[in-house]
């Protein structure tokens, strides 16, 4: 402040446009922040995570210490950090059945920029907490802990990984209507993302979906069935399937998914998936610089928890 220099900070660098560091600044690297500790809260079971943690990370240690019985909602890549995901609103597998990531945080450990540290909760700095919860909380200071709520590790996930290579403009509508007829219908319980590299011909469309319990396959046949799927390129490439484990799910995406970044990450409400899809697509299109495991856009499509507001705005 005396010397009116800028500061950046870096938490976990999961940036393809690296919009944590800034020019002719002093940049602070969170990566020693490394924490990793569960409470029990009463009934519930929370985990405090330093914001140098990646949620691939996190997510194994959760499972080991609580044998499997305990998730915690995560960004949908194991290399997303638990600190830009939750101040940003954070979306991923178990975003329409328990919420965004901004709803799972009960508390953060800020450094504020008058160089105070707080701890900000719902019953603590209450305009703080609000403040850092989905506003991005980098104008506020520097959070040195965050503390989520877990959830109940959901059982019997049925899933779909599809890799399509439209080489038409019509096979590529029809992939995007098939999507949206998924995903605007889907429950609380059905997710999934859409992925693209740009409306190029054979430029690879990526599905995932995923959904929770017993009445899940009327759900997931509606992408399973679409034609034109290549077999092979990813490990269960083309099939749905079965298991009995939320971990499962996640240790068979993670392969697919390890290292993707966007230029565009958009969430938008189910009425509005297709036209997403299809402006983002057209605007996207893909440098050869670009390897193939840096997506262009992804679409999270809000529905479920993720549309549930508290009315009196405590928790929203």
């Amino acid at each position: 402040r005396w010397h009116n220099m800028r500061i950046s900070v870096l938490s976990t660098g999961h940036h393809m446009d690296v919009r944590n560091i800034a020019d002719n600044a002093v940049h602070i690297v969170m990566s020693n922040f490394n924490e990793k500790t569960l409470k029990d809260a009463g009934e519930e079971k929370h985990i405090a995570v330093g914001p140098g943690q990646t949620f691939g990370d996190i997510t194994e240690f959760v499972r080991d210490e609580t044998y499997g019985e305990w998730a915690i909602a995560t960004g949908a890549d194991s290399t997303v950090g638990p600190y830009g995901w939750a101040t940003g609103g954070g979306h991923g597998y178990l975003s329409r059945l328990t919420g965004l990531g901004a709803d799972h945080v009960v508390s953060m450990r800020v450094v504020l920029t008058n160089g105070r540290v707080v701890t900000a909760s719902e019953h603590r700095h209450k305009e703080l907490f609000r403040s850092l919860r989905g506003s991005g909380g980098s104008a506020y200071g520097i959070t040195v802990s965050i503390t989520f709520r877990l959830h109940p590790t959901p059982e019997k996930v049925t899933t779909f990984l599809g890799a399509f290579f439209p080489q038409s403009p019509e096979h590529s509508a029809a992939i995007m209507q098939g999507y949206h007829n998924f995903i605007s219908q889907a429950p609380k319980e059905a997710g999934g993302y859409y992925l693209t590299l740009g409306a190029i011909p054979g430029n690879p469309v990526f599905i995932v979906s995923f959904c929770y319990g017993d009445d899940c396959d009327q759900h997931i046949s509606k992408v399973s069935g679409l034609p034109g799927c290549v077999p092979g390129l990813l490990p269960g490439n083309c099939q749905q399937n079965n298991t009995d484990s939320y971990y499962n799910l996640v240790n068979a995406l993670a392969p697919s998914a390890g290292g993707n970044q966007y230029t565009i990450s958009a969430s938008v409400s189910a009425d509005k998936a297709l036209q997403l899809i299809q402006t983002t697509t057209e605007w996207v299109v893909r440098p050869e610089t670009i390897p193939i495991t840096k997506f262009c856009t992804q679409s999270s499509v809000l529905g479920g928890k993720m549309k549930e507001l508290d009315v009196d705005g405590e928790q929203t």
